[in-house]
């Protein structure tokens, strides 16, 4: 999850680099069939605008801010947790079920998006 995270936030310094090593990663095959931006496409143009938006509240007030905001306050939780070294068997057990509620929710969320764009 954190090399994910990592990832995500570095992918706007990266992208430009992986598209001229490899130029066929950054094709999106769901932007190429149906012409229409992937439920994924928005989140590198978000991170790529947190800077330019920082005083702007409202920008964050969307799915990707959303994921940014729970994102930084996973960080927060967990450093506090080592901090306290409270590393249970209940603590394992919520984290578990806090990660299956929050990728369920997102995967909900990208199917309710292509389902929305196949219909138009």
């Amino acid at each position: 999850m954190l090399c994910i995270c990592i990832y995500i936030f570095c992918l706007p310094i990266i992208s430009k680099l992986l598209e001229i090593v490899f130029p066929g990663l950054t094709y999106c095959p769901f932007l190429a069939m149906t012409g229409k931006p992937c439920p994924l496409c928005g989140g590198t143009r978000f991170i790529e605008g947190i800077p330019k938006h920082l005083n702007d509240i409202s920008y964050f007030i969307n799915v990707f801010g959303l994921f940014l905001i729970i994102i930084i306050g996973e960080f927060i939780y967990r450093i506090i947790n080592v901090l306290k070294k409270e590393y249970t068997e209940k603590y394992i057990k919520k984290d578990i079920v806090i990660h299956i509620i929050l990728i369920s929710l997102f995967f909900l969320y990208e199917l309710i998006y292509v389902l929305l764009i196949l219909r138009e």
